[in-house]
């Protein structure tokens, strides 16, 4: 690539989240063989929370965002990271049947196609779990019968319903969390974070996008809009305590905050931006954190 365009920049297709250890083997094992050269930015994806096993939890996030902050640091330095597929459930999702998994992937290999990746000579199919399989349970399970995936044809008796344990997530709920989660992500690294465009209301990975099926916006999208407003282009962000970030852009502070007592920093007469992008001016003493209500705050001139 370099070879035919010395100004391009080359990322990785994007890293998963932790669905098991062999996502963190298989990065380790690239880093330190050397493999950051060949990358200018480091692409992740963060698809779990629009899946059956969303977590809503900020705090998985930073764990997947701080293993690879420190991997690359032991492995010829960090690299600036882009989120290219991230997003966040809203509703009650159940357009999905019984039975069926919800992936993350629009498109996936069946089990008999052989892996992109796979060598040559070992074929899926051939009964022989050999050391890639093993090392890639989904890229051939019938051969070592250790997919994660559950098997396409199930008995009445074992399916399940993938989204019923899947809580209601009002669109305040959902718009919360993607500030904290853009937040988080902005604090460890990432340059870029990609939003799906166009997607239904009743499904989870659908809900998680910027609009619905009728071309309406969902919430949270104010509130992306909102975050570009007051951080865009910022410079320098530093880690106050947990839940809480200081934002250097331009000449201005900003602070994003969700829980917690506000830092002594903090004082005289501020302006709060909420989630919707509304603002308020008062005294940083009658400012109040809310996990559901996370703010932006800036210090006004005394």
């Amino acid at each position: 690539i370099k070879g035919a365009d010395p100004e391009a920049k080359v990322l990785n297709a994007g890293a998963l989240e932790f669905l098991d250890d062999s996502i963190r083997n298989f990065w380790t094992k690239f880093f330190q063989l050397g493999g950051s050269q060949y990358l200018d930015y480091f692409n992740i994806h963060y698809n779990i929370e629009r899946s059956s096993n969303a977590k809503l939890s900020p705090a998985t996030f930073q764990e997947v965002l701080t293993f690879f902050n420190n991997l690359m640091e032991k492995n010829g330095g960090k690299k600036p990271l882009y989120l290219t597929e991230f997003g966040i459930y809203s509703g009650t999702p159940s357009s999905q049947p019984a039975g069926q998994v919800q992936t993350n992937s629009l498109i996936q290999p069946t089990p008999s196609e052989q892996s992109s990746n796979q060598p040559f000579n070992d074929k899926c199919g051939d009964g022989i779990c050999d050391d890639f399989e093993k090392n890639n349970p989904d890229a051939c399970p019938q051969d070592c019968q250790t997919s994660n995936r559950q098997p396409t044809q199930q008995s009445q008796s074992e399916q399940s319903v993938s989204n019923q344990n899947m809580p209601y997530q009002s669109p305040e709920s959902q718009t919360a969390q993607y500030f904290k989660y853009s937040i988080l992500a902005f604090a460890n690294g990432v340059k870029t974070i990609f939003i799906d465009l166009v997607g239904g209301d009743n499904d989870p990975v659908g809900s998680s996008m910027a609009f619905n099926t009728e071309g309406q916006p969902r919430l949270f999208l104010t509130t992306l809009k909102t975050i570009e407003s007051r951080i865009g282009g910022f410079s320098r962000v530093d880690k106050i305590a947990d839940s809480q970030y200081k934002f250097t852009v331009g000449s201005k502070t900003v602070y994003a905050l969700w829980s917690g007592i506000l830092s002594n920093e903090i004082f005289g007469r501020v302006k709060v931006t909420d989630m919707k992008g509304q603002e308020q001016f008062m005294d940083a003493s009658g400012v109040e954190l809310s996990v559901d209500q996370p703010v932006f705050i800036e210090l006004q001139k005394q």
